[in-house]
């Protein structure tokens, strides 16, 4: 029983070994326990009915490549020449593909027939160009043999794996964005070392296959592993070329080869003369062999039999570009209408535009506006479109001076959906290269400006200003308040192509830039050109072989006629930094001031240092509220040799070639101490120098800036001499007024015609030698400085290396769901800095209601129940009853913005001259038009009529009158000359629409009578009488409008007239009795207006007060519906200066100030809204006294409330609340000083000490007068006979302050900045 128990075992192990030997045997995986490895042959499919023999060339990410092992075919074409399909596909982006075939893999002919299993004649070609005798060279027609897999089982076919991989793409591709990232051109390399150089930056599409050629990479690869295997034999063992599946990119038609040799060539692919090696990537999940032992000889043989049907597409002939729907929101657009005057394609006569807000921190009305529009994205890639904006536009902010105004750029991604891909012969604006063509719409370079620009600031710009211009009318000027309002238009092509251009010719109505968005160099493309268009920069390239004269460069900011260093522009900033006189080749006669710099061909180049102050004097142009002052990035060298000095030793300078730059730039080098560590204690005794380049940005106030410098140890502390001396130098610079800022290219200028470089700008410089006794030591480093008169700080050691942290904008509603049509925006702001951005109160039609803030992201909520305005449309008809039959009724498709814009595009064809000599009833005779009447406004159509009036040979005249709404007209005339007719419609009243609107009339609960009339032109009038007989009568009229009369019973009155852009002016004249009455309570007149403040000077509402003869000084209190803490009054001069009135103080219903006789204000709300203050206790306190220039922030964007406050600023704070002379001075406060002494306010001494809350009250106190306060305080920690004792008592008594608490002051306790303004705001109050 043992022994047969034994057999029956034996016979059941040896049953199951012969059933595994019946099943496939599992593949080893690379690295795994089985599989195919590199270097391992397989047997699958056949080719002509042999077997074919494949080799693992590699193993990677997708798996073991195949490799054919032989070129399986001597003599076949990659693509045929034009032949059925010259329309469609990769043929019709370049004529020369007729000639030559297409380079391009997706749809070529070689693709086709790989990846087919059709029988013989029945392949696709996915060009629609068979490789057919006749169109292809040197023979190998294939367009009637079967397709390669139809050689293979459906189990060997199930072994290729679908595989998505890069394919380069040529230049007709790649211009027209068909590729998937940004690239450049793969250079032509013939030696199989370097074929794969330059592979991943190149122009590529993935795209998904089956069977494929190789790569260059993959070639190389194939020559790394297995080295001269990747040269191919034919089966007959003789060496052969064949295809790679690699263009020439830079090419519209050739394609690269491998040679017998080994080395790349290039040919036309239409060519007969080289074979093919297939390739594929094996499906080990489910490839199974079957026998073999993978060598040449006895390769494996498999397939993949259980493998499910492969669900996954082959990449379609053509680049999917979607279903043709929008791929973005649509919920905020622009409708655009255009004539055949700006295109000939209907595709785009009435276009819907989707508007995308990028970037927007602020108002449109204080920032720069750069609307980037789409050209060759189909709607379904305007989502590409957006990515591309928010990629360049993120590399943008990352050059210098667009870092330092990041936050002051407004950007907007307008979705111009095309047709086509670029350079098609469909797209938005048929640009080319070049620019935009006026081939397809004589006027379709104008549509930036006349059709878009106009639509999106009434629509989408905060200043919504109604568009009333006429596009068919040729006059630029009607346009140039678009240009003020939109700085930048720029035409991002979807495009690999390295192209760009700056069209920037606004007298002739033209403002744009061409930047090709996805070559590798897009983002240099799109900065150098702002610098063109934003900043009017010169092209640093530019050449001349004879000299120049001074006046072909006098309006350049950049380039100079000479070098000559006491001449050239740049003179005063010679020597800084990179700044010489240099030609762009050494034979010009045309001068930069660098060889670095972004404006010239280098890519990798930022602005030079000329082109960046140019470019911030030209941005401070364009914004509110820009900085005070521009300082360069400051740096210290040694102060020797002969370069130290350009205005002492101008020859030093006179090389102006590009070894004389060199030789100043190694001299530069090896003096250079800041950002570098080649500071030694050797330096005892030798001068150094700290020197920067400020410009003054304000034509108005003069401005000081100090320099300070020392020795720095590496544990932080400062150097000193042997005696305890300081080593530290101190200079103080006085910066004027920018005089020639209105020359500058100002907002609005149309040219720039020349002003003087150095108006307002400070070369400063200070030179120190370092004593003998100095106590240095190994790692000290020279620390500086440079900070404005009111201790603001412009630059450090540390600017230079300044690191700066992505901060995101984002946009949301309240529900959390991020607003439709916004896009997030990353924004590089200083490391360790907060922002003060200051949202829009509307975006999109939605209200502000928050701002979340959680360091690296700033999210802007806005409500979620709104409502975009909606802006209406008018169209226009004509009507003219009976005609002569050879005249035709005019017709007008077009949609106006407005109902002034559609009556004045009243047809001129006919007027009251027409006439025709057509028959009319048999009759011969004249028909003479009437001209057309005003135009009446029927709904939303302005319909225009008039009447043809005829008159028979030798008879009198007869005719027809326009018809009117509810009634007929009919006429005739007889041979005798008499003529007769009825109307069928009548009037009354003497006829037309003269008959008045009966009142409407209503009781308030307080008595006020209201009587409404509405008029029939549709101004509705409202009257309302008080009890006390104030009458108040407001007329608002269709368009807006409006002006309100106020009587008051004291018999003051006054006037607010509101046009139809929302501007609102107001004038009121104030009574005796009014005035009497409001002294004698010690109270304010109240003047019978009320405005709503602006942020904006130019918009805010002006107010005209008037008061009787010998009023005197008189308080006045003019209601404001928005006031704020913030709010000011601006006094207007008679010369047109303004002047905030720093004692105009905000009240619960408006502001009050003192008027003597009369006074024209501005109501403007100037609040500054810092970051560091919108939740701080003295916030409303901080909003007053910064409004009124009393307490300036630290910058733009930090108040600092915290910081204490020395008693220098405190002099000078109340030197300007008295309107104290502070101009020039020694340093930033002696006037203030001065002054504080003079008055008595201030012994004057210590002036940087911290001021104390006593210090504070009593200087205040005095500034007042010293006032009796009635008493003594009753803070338990004030003692009666303390030096401010009275000034506390009456600082309590007036509520200018009640102590911190538990009845203490607290008088020793440091002010701080938030307590020093929340006195002066109780104070001033």
């Amino acid at each position: 029983m043992k022994h047969k128990r034994s057999g029956r075992v034996t016979a059941l192990l040896l049953s199951a070994v012969l059933t595994l030997c019946l099943l496939p045997l599992p593949v080893r995986a690379a690295g795994a326990e089985t599989g195919v490895q590199l270097g391992d042959y397989i047997q699958l499919g056949r080719y002509d009915g042999e077997p074919i023999l494949w080799r693992c060339v590699s193993v990677d990410k997708n798996g073991p490549l195949m490799l054919s092992d032989k070129v399986l075919c001597d003599s076949m074409p990659y693509d045929a020449q034009t032949s059925e399909n010259s329309a469609n596909g990769s043929h019709r982006r370049s004529s020369n593909r007729s000639k030559y075939g297409s380079n391009h893999w997706r749809d070529s002919d070689m693709r086709s027939w790989l990846n087919s299993d059709a029988d013989a004649g029945q392949v696709e070609w996915l060009c629609g160009n068979p490789p057919k005798d006749g169109y292809i060279l040197g023979g190998g027609a294939y367009d009637g043999k079967v397709g390669f897999l139809n050689g293979f089982t459906p189990d060997e076919a199930a072994a290729i794996k679908t595989v998505t991989q890069r394919s380069i793409v040529s230049h007709p591709e790649y211009t027209a964005g068909y590729i998937d990232a940004p690239g450049a051109d793969l250079p032509y390399n013939t030696d199989i070392g370097s074929v794969a150089d330059g592979y991943e930056g190149a122009h590529y599409e993935n795209i998904t296959d089956k069977v494929f050629l190789l790569d260059v990479k993959q070639l190389h690869t194939v020559y790394e592993n297995l080295g001269g295997y990747y040269i191919g034999q034919n089966r007959n063992g003789i060496s052969w070329n064949y295809w790679l599946r690699t263009p020439v990119t830079d090419c519209n038609h050739d394609m690269r080869y491998v040679t017998t040799q080994g080395s790349i060539g290039r040919d036309a692919p239409c060519k007969g003369y080289y074979g093919v090696r297939p390739a594929f990537y094996l499906d080990t999940a489910y490839y199974a062999v079957t026998s073999g032992s993978g060598t040449a000889a006895d390769p494996y043989v498999g397939s993949a039999p259980g493998k499910p049907a492969d669900s996954t597409p082959l990449s379609p002939a053509q680049r999917d570009t979607g279903d043709g729907n929008w791929d973005v929101d649509t919920e905020t657009y622009l409708q655009v209408e255009m004539s055949d005057y700006y295109t000939k394609d209907p595709e785009y006569a009435n276009a819907t535009i989707p508007v995308y807000v990028i970037q927007k921190p602020r108002s449109d009305t204080e920032n720069m506006v750069i609307l980037f529009c789409a050209e060759g994205y189909t709607k379904s890639q305007q989502a590409d479109f957006i990515k591309d904006v928010q990629r360049l536009w993120q590399a943008t902010l990352n050059t210098e001076p667009y870092r330092s105004m990041a936050d002051r750029f407004n950007v907007y991604a307008l979705c111009t959906a095309s047709k086509d891909g670029f350079n098609g012969s469909s797209t938005f604006f048929q640009a080319n290269k070049n620019g935009i063509s006026v081939n397809h719409g004589g006027w379709r370079n104008h549509i930036l400006e006349r059709i878009i620009g106009t639509s999106f600031i009434e629509k989408i710009h905060d200043a919504h200003i109604p568009n009333t211009t006429v596009p068919e009318a040729d006059e630029y000027r009607q346009y140039d308040y678009v240009y003020e309002h939109i700085n930048q238009f720029v035409v991002l092509a979807n495009s690999g192509e390295y192209f760009g251009g700056s069209h920037d010719e606004i007298k002739s109505g033209m403002h744009y830039i061409l930047a090709a968005a996805k070559h590798d160099s897009s983002p240099f493309i799109l900065r150098h050109e702002l610098g063109h268009g934003l900043f009017h920069l010169g092209d640093e390239y530019a050449t001349s072989s004879t000299p120049v004269g001074e006046a072909s460069y006098s309006a350049s900011l950049n380039i100079s006629h000479t070098a000559e260093p006491t001449q050239v522009k740049w003179k005063n900033m010679l020597g800084f930094r990179n700044t010489y006189s240099c030609p762009h080749r050494d034979d010009s006669y045309v001068y930069n001031s660098s060889f670095e710099c972004l404006m010239r061909e280098n890519r990798r180049n930022e602005f030079c240092d000329v082109c960046t102050l140019q470019g911030t004097k030209r941005m401070s142009q364009l914004i509110s509220d820009p900085p005070a002052l521009y300082a360069a990035v400051p740096e210290v060298k040694l102060y020797t040799g002969n370069y130290k000095n350009p205005t002492e030793n101008p020859e030093a300078y006179r090389d102006p070639k590009y070894s004389g730059y060199w030789r100043y730039q190694q001299d530069r080098e090896s003096r250079l101490l800041s950002g570098k560590d080649n500071f030694s204690p050797a330096m005892k005794g030798q001068e150094i120098e700290l020197r920067t380049i400020v410009q003054n940005l304000s034509d108005t106030e003069e401005q000081t800036v100090t320099l300070r410098l020392w020795v720095q140890h590496a544990d932080g502390s400062r150097a000193v001499t042997a005696d305890g001396g300081d080593v530290w130098a101190e200079k103080v610079f006085t910066v004027p007024v920018w005089s020639e800022k209105s020359k500058f290219w100002p907002k609005g200028a149309l040219e720039y015609t020349g002003s003087d470089f150095d108006s307002g700008l400070v070369n400063c410089s200070l030179v120190y030698r370092i004593p003998e006794n100095a106590q240095l030591q190994s790692g000290d480093t020279i620390g500086f400085e440079v900070v404005d008169g009111a201790g603001n700080t412009l630059a450090t050691d540390g600017t230079e290396n300044q690191s700066y942290t992505d901060v995101t904008i984002q946009y949301e509603l309240e529900d959390g769901t991020a607003m439709p049509n916004t896009a997030p925006s990353v924004l590089p702001v200083p490391t360790g800095a907060s922002v003060n951005w200051q949202p829009p109160q509307t975006l999109n039609g939605h209200a502000f209601v928050d701002m979340k803030d959680n360091g690296s992201t700033v999210t802007f909520v806005y409500q979620e129940t709104s409502e975009q305005p909606e802006v209406k449309t008018y169209t226009v008809r004509y009507d003219w009853g009976e005609a002569p039959s050879d005249r035709t009724l005019p017709t007008d498709s077009r949609a106006y913005r407005s109902v002034e814009q559609a009556m004045d595009a009243v047809d001129t064809t006919f007027t009251a001259d027409s006439t025709s000599n057509a028959q009319n009833g048999g009759l011969t005779g004249t028909w003479a038009f009437s001209g057309w009447d005003g135009g009446t406004l029927e709904g939303m159509t302005v319909v225009f009529r008039g009447a043809w009036h005829f008159t028979p040979d030798g008879g009198s005249a007869g005719g027809t009158t326009p018809s009117q709404p509810g009634g007929s007209t009919g006429g005739s005339s007889g041979g005798g000359g008499s003529s007769s007719g009825s109307s069928g419609g009548s009037s009354s009243g003497g006829g037309g629409d003269t008959a008045s609107a009966k009142p409407e009339t209503a009781t308030k609960p307080d008595g006020t009578k209201v009587e409404t009339v509405t008029k029939p032109d549709g101004t509705k009038v409202q009257t309302e009488t008080k009890k006390d007989g104030s009458v108040t009568k407001t007329e608002t009229k269709k368009d807006g409008s409006s002006v309100t009369e106020n009587k008051a019973a004291d018999g003051s009155t006054g006037t607010v007239k509101t046009d139809k852009n929302g501007q609102t002016t107001a004038e009121t004249t104030l009574s005796n009795k009014a005035i009497e009455d409001a002294k004698k309570n010690g109270e304010a007149v109240k003047a019978p207006v009320e405005v709503e403040a602006t942020k904006n000077s130019s918009t805010a509402p002006v107010v005209k007060v008037e008061l009787p003869r010998n009023s005197g000084e008189t308080k006045v209190e003019i209601p404001v519906s928005n006031v704020k803490p913030g709010t000011v009054a601006v006094l207007v001069h008679p010369d047109g200066t303004e002047e905030i009135l720093k004692n105009s103080v905000p009240t619960e219903d408006g502001i009050q100030l003192t008027v003597n006789g009369g006074a024209t204000v501005k109501i403007v709300d100037n609040s500054k809204n810092f970051a560091d203050t919108r939740n701080h206790w003295a916030k409303d306190a901080i909003d007053f006294v910064s409004a009124r220039g009393l307490v300036n922030g630290m910058s733009a964007t930090i108040y600092a409330p915290n910081n204490s406050t020395t008693r220098a600023q405190l002099w000078t704070i109340l030197a300007r609340q008295n309107d104290a002379d502070l101009t020039g001075g020694n340093t930033w406060f002696e006037n203030a000083q001065n002054w504080a002494k003079e008055k008595g306010i201030s012994d004057g001494a210590n002036p940087n000490a911290a001021i104390n809350r006593a210090q504070m009250v009593t200087m205040l106190w005095r500034a007042e007068g010293q006032p009796a306060a009635g008493g003594t305080a009753s803070f338990t920690d004030v003692s009666a006979d303390s030096y401010y004792a009275k000034a506390a008592a009456w600082a309590a008594k007036n509520g200018i302050t009640a102590g911190v608490g538990n009845g203490r002051f607290e008088p020793n306790g440091t002010c701080t900045r938030g307590q020093i303004a929340t006195f002066l705001y109780r104070y001033m109050k």
